[in-house]
């Protein structure tokens, strides 16, 4: 017989409650259990999470964010199958249930090199990635595209995918190879780079409606993707641009405290995000 612990009424409790950008749609069944009134616990980390934000293989595949949303929003019960677009609203809202809505940034003015520091509302972040509406679906021609955001599993196997071609494509230019060879293997990479820029389209497609009917296989969407003619691609491509470019939180706008510069700087919502200095 499982012992209830006298301490859980001192676990920790949920510091704020958040819509995500998707509505929580686009997820796979038994991917979230989603409340009634749309919004979601967030949760504080724990030590064991801050600790996994300072594991470098945790960190490369994806892991270290996996488990921190299961542990601190644990309303998405498969964080892989997340759709992308829920990311930032997620870690943002974790940050700030852990360490406060302020965020210090530290900069350095481009204009005369001095280093200071800003202070930033992360409440304006979150405000951001929640006006963000999906409209998946684009025509071409007779034909329909339904289109879904990558989840973060997609996502983060393609990102290692380019990463490891951007590596390969260092070697080339420094290995000791001769001409011919370093035509051959910079052709054998860009291919690569080609075929996974084909796959993330492919992959955004659920659906393919035609006059004669609706397409949902995933290999024969895959194999459209590469056979059909380039301005078909190219719509889809750059429709999928518009809507990525939405959800992309705007730099700050920032006036130096030294010689009044103005400037924009971006923030990344990585671990160097959650190791900010008043953390």
């Amino acid at each position: 017989m499982e012992q209830n612990n006298p301490l859980k009424q001192y676990f920790r409790q949920p510091s704020n409650y958040i819509r995500l950008p998707s509505g929580g749609q686009y997820y796979p069944a038994g991917s979230i259990d989603f409340p009634e009134n749309q919004e979601v616990a967030v949760y504080p980390m724990t030590a064991r999470d801050e600790i996994l934000l300072k594991t470098p293989d945790a960190l490369l595949n994806g892991q270290a964010v996996i488990e921190i949303i299961r542990s601190c929003v644990p309303s998405i019960k498969n964080p892989w199958n997340m759709p992308a677009v829920d990311l930032d609203a997620c870690l943002i809202a974790i940050r700030m249930a852990t360490y406060g809505d302020q965020f210090d940034l530290d900069t350095k003015c481009p204009n005369c090199s001095e280093d200071w520091r800003f202070a930033v509302d992360l409440r304006t972040f979150l405000d951001q990635t929640l006006s963000f509406t999906w409209n998946g679906s684009v025509e071409v021609g007779p034909l329909t595209f339904k289109i879904w955001p990558l989840t973060y599993d997609q996502v983060t196997k393609n990102q290692i995918k380019v990463l490891e071609e951007q590596r390969a494509i260092e070697y080339i230019t420094s290995a000791e190879l001769s001409e011919d060879e370093k035509v051959q293997a910079f052709g054998n990479s860009f291919r690569k780079l080609t075929e996974i820029n084909l796959q993330v389209v492919s992959e955004c497609v659920r659906e393919i409606v035609t006059p004669e009917g609706a397409v949902t296989d995933r290999a024969m969407i895959s194999e459209f993707f590469t056979q059909c003619d380039r301005q078909t691609f190219t719509t889809v491509r750059e429709y999928l641009d518009s809507l990525r470019s939405q959800e992309i939180i705007r730099p700050i706008k920032l006036k130096c405290q030294n010689c009044e510069h103005e400037y924009s700087k971006s923030v990344a919502f990585d671990e160097s995000f959650f190791s900010a200095p008043n953390s």
